[in-house]
This record gives structure tokens, C-alpha cells and sequence, in this order.
């Protein structure tokens, strides 16, 4: 991930977590 190489960020993290999460559920789901 892009937020890896640099110093990581809760704003980024979550940024980053959440749209991936959402994906993650909707096709699994």
C-alpha cells in the first residue's frame, strides 16, 4: 500500500482501510 511506504497516518488509515474493507465485504457479501 502507498500509506506503508511513508510514515502511516490514522487519517490515512483509515482512508485507505475503509474503502478497501467496503469492497472486501460487498464481494464477499
Amino acid at each position: 500500500m502507498v500509506w506503508y511506504s511513508s510514515q502511516p497516518k490514522p487519517e490515512d488509515f483509515t482512508h485507505h482501510f475503509f474503502p478497501m474493507l467496503c469492497i472486501f465485504f460487498f464481494s464477499c457479501y
